[in-house]
């Protein structure tokens, strides 16, 4: 978990491309964090410098009562749980092999995908079928920044942002470790540690770094920020929509990280008022996380991942 494998001072060397890369490579990815560090914090910095912190707001409030607000969210939450299981239940994909673990992943990530699937157009079938008992819910989401300063906005937040996850993440590693806690990989990654499968891991990038960003934003960002922030002040809005995000993960040990996630997804989401924001976001902060798992399973053999 974390970045406790990717900084350690030694790699298992075992094989002559990892004794002749391993440690090289420790090296580049220590300077190339230290360096993303040093990037965040001179945007702290500037940001601080310039005043944009805490920054105009652009993202309105929905304004619906607490009743169809729960209504939706539970509507839309369950759905995308029972019609995938349901579905693959009836079809018979729920049974088979489950000791291979390339089966147990194509049943997992399936599932993952048509929960995805059915969220997206939970909130879509709400905002058009159902406009009446949840008005506006869809069109406070859209942007009226030109595409070129909405994703350099994001860039830059990303580049600020990612070190304090990474940060949250040791500090949670450090904090298990001091209690005497084991820290637990997710069982996904485990077994994606052990796969050779392209098709898989294709099906895999599709889910995390498309159809979660597209499936959680709207809902996380554009439905449940806006009602709060409609109802409480914006800053108390950032931490509840932020806590929202990370306990839907249902993760203990990823629950702070994600919790900052959260909040950089929130400001980055209020700075635009754009959606297409945090979802950029949130894509390219998983689609880095995939690319800690590749290095760590090719590399380092360090065992360390953060994938909401």
């Amino acid at each position: 978990m974390g970045l406790q494998g990717l900084l350690k001072p030694a790699v298992k060397e075992i094989g002559i491309m990892e004794s002749l890369f391993g440690e090289s490579t420790l090296e580049v990815w220590k300077w190339v964090t230290i360096f993303a560090f040093a990037v965040s914090f001179v945007i702290w910095l500037s940001g601080l410098r310039k005043g944009w912190i805490p920054s105009k707001g652009h993202v309105s409030g929905w304004d619906v009562p607490w009743m169809r607000f729960l209504l939706l969210l539970w509507l839309v939450l369950t759905l995308s749980v029972i019609l995938p299981v349901t579905i693959f239940g009836l079809s018979g994909r729920m049974n088979g092999d489950e000791s291979s673990d390339a089966v147990r992943l194509w049943k997992s990530f399936s599932l993952t995908i048509g929960m995805q699937v059915v969220m997206i157009a939970g909130l879509v079938g709400a905002g058009v079928f159902a406009g009446e008992w949840f008005p506006a819910v869809l069109s406070g989401m859209q942007g009226k920044e030109r595409p070129a300063r909405w994703i350099r906005t994001t860039i830059l937040r990303f580049l600020q942002f990612l070190p304090l996850v990474w940060l949250a993440s040791m500090l949670v590693e450090l904090a298990y470790n001091w209690l005497g806690i084991p820290v637990e990989l997710q069982e996904s990654v485990t077994m994606m540690m052990r796969i050779d499968d392209p098709l898989l891991w294709a099906v895999t990038a599709c889910s995390a770094v498309v159809l979660a960003p597209l499936a959680e934003e709207p809902i996380c960002r554009g439905v449940v920020y806006r009602f709060l922030k409609f109802r409480f002040r914006p800053e108390l809005a950032v931490v509840m929509s932020a806590a929202f995000f990370s306990i839907i993960h249902f993760d203990t040990t990823v629950l702070f990280p994600l919790f900052i996630l959260g909040m950089a997804l929130a400001l980055v989401y209020e700075e635009t008022g754009d959606i297409r924001a945090p979802i950029l976001f949130h894509a390219m902060f998983n689609l880095q996380t995939m690319g800690l798992i590749l290095l760590d399973r090719f590399v380092l053999n360090a065992g360390s991942s953060l994938l909401p």
